[in-house]
C-alpha cells in the first residue's frame, strides 16, 4: 500500500478523499429520485466510497504521498545543513539555538529572495512539513516555531511546538490639550505614570508659535475573541524545550521567551509580565510534556547573557550566514517549488 501512495501526487490524495467523503452525502440526498432497486445496486458503493474517505482522511497516507514525500526528503536535508552551524559554534542549550534561529529568520537567511513576510496566504499547511513554509519567504507563527520545533529536536534536544492562545488588546486614547503662557511652559514638569498609563508634558508649537499643555490618558481593553476556533485551538504557536530540568518557552515570531507564571503555573507569561498566554494542547505528546513540566524556569541572568552573546556572535559571523545562504538557497527554491505544487486547503490536517 506504501508504494501505491508514492506514486500518487498529494492532489490526487486529496481529491480522492474529497470525493469519496462527498459522494455518499451527495446520493443520499438525492435518492428521493431514485426506485428501490437502484438504491439497492448502489448501497455497496456508497459504504465501499465512505469507508475509503474515511481511512484516507484520518491515516497519516497523506504523508506517503509523492509531493510530500520529496518535501520531507529535502526539509530533513536542511535540518543537517542547518545543525552543522550549531555544531560549529558549539550551542549547548534551546536558548542559544532559538537566539540565532530568531536573527536568520528575520534577516532572510532562511528562505528564498533573501527575504521573510508575515503572511499565510500561500501557506500549505500540512502538519508534517509545516516549517516548510518559512522556505518560501511567507510563513506565520505556527511554520516558524515548528521549523525551530524540528531544528531543535535534530539537534537532540527535546522540543515541541504548542499551542496557546494570546490575549488581544485595544487601545483607547484619550487626549486633552490646552493652550499656556510661556512662563507655565517653563515650569511645568512632565508627569509620567506608568501605572494609570496618564502622561502630562508641555510642547512648543512652531508653526502656531503657541505653548501647549498635553494630557494622554491610555486604556488597555481586552479584545472579545469572536471565533470559537481560536478560543479551543489557540491563536499563536511557539515552542517548548526542556532540558536539564529547565523549560523553555520559545516565541522566535515575537522574539519573546516565556516562563510559567509565579501566580498561575497553568498560564506563561514574559520577562515582565505584560504578556500572559495560556497553552493549548490537542495531541497526546505534547499533553504529556506540558503535564510533565518542571517549575523550574530559566533565570533572567541566563535569558540577558545568552541574548548579548549570540547578537554579537551573529553580526561578528555575518561572512558565515552569507555562505550558509549561498549554500542552501537552492534547496529553498526547490522545497518552495515542491510546495506550489500542492492546491493550497482550507483547513489543517
Amino acid at each position: 500500500m506504501k508504494n501505491i501512495f508514492n506514486q500518487i501526487s498529494t492532489n490526487t490524495y486529496e481529491k480522492t478523499r474529497d470525493i469519496s467523503l462527498i459522494a455518499p452525502v451527495f446520493i443520499t440526498l438525492t435518492n428521493s429520485f431514485m426506485n428501490n432497486q437502484t438504491i439497492i445496486l448502489l448501497s455497496p458503493l456508497l459504504i465501499s466510497a465512505e469507508i475509503l474517505g474515511n481511512y484516507l482522511a484520518y491515516s497519516k497516507n497523506i504523508e506517503k504521498t509523492k509531493n510530500i514525500v520529496e518535501i520531507k526528503n529535502l526539509y530533513q536535508e536542511f535540518l543537517n545543513n542547518y545543525n552543522k552551524l550549531n555544531l560549529l559554534f558549539e550551542f549547548k542549550t534551546p536558548l542559544e539555538v532559538y537566539a540565532l534561529y530568531a536573527h536568520l529568520l528575520n534577516d532572510g537567511y532562511l528562505s528564498q529572495n533573501h527575504k521573510q513576510i508575515f503572511s499565510d496566504k500561500n501557506a500549505i499547511d500540512i502538519s508534517v512539513i509545516s516549517g516548510a513554509n518559512v522556505f518560501t519567504g511567507q510563513s506565520v507563527c505556527r511554520h516558524q516555531a515548528q521549523l525551530l520545533t524540528d531544528i531543535l529536536n535534530n539537534y537532540q534536544i527535546e522540543s515541541y511546538s504548542i499551542g496557546c492562545y494570546d490575549k488581544q488588546y485595544e487601545i483607547n486614547t484619550k487626549e486633552e490639550l490646552t493652550e499656556i503662557d510661556y512662563q507655565t511652559y517653563i515650569k511645568t514638569k512632565p508627569i509620567i505614570n506608568t501605572e494609570t498609563n496618564e502622561f502630562k508634558y508641555q510642547y512648543f508649537d512652531e508653526k502656531q508659535n503657541k505653548y501647549f499643555l498635553k494630557y494622554l490618558k491610555f486604556k488597555k481593553k481586552e479584545k472579545k475573541e469572536k471565533n470559537i476556533l481560536k478560543l479551543i485551538g489557540g491563536n499563536h504557536r511557539i515552542c517548548l524545550s526542556k532540558q536539564n530540568g529547565k523549560n523553555y518557552f520559545l516565541d522566535p515570531t515575537q522574539s519573546r521567551i516565556y516562563r510559567l507564571s509565579v501566580f498561575n503555573t497553568k498560564l506563561l507569561q514574559d520577562k515582565k509580565g505584560d504578556v500572559i498566554i495560556k497553552p493549548i494542547t490537542s495531541d497526546k505528546k505534547t499533553k504529556q510534556a506540558i503535564k510533565s513540566l518542571e517549575p523550574n524556569n530559566i533565570s533572567e541572568d541566563e535569558e540577558i547573557e545568552t541574548l548579548i552573546k549570540i547578537k554579537k556572535l551573529y553580526y561578528k559571523n555575518i561572512d558565515v550566514f552569507e555562505i550558509f545562504y549561498s549554500q542552501n538557497e537552492e534547496l529553498y527554491e526547490d522545497i518552495s517549488n515542491e510546495l506550489m505544487k500542492i492546491k493550497k486547503k482550507r483547513f489543517l490536517i
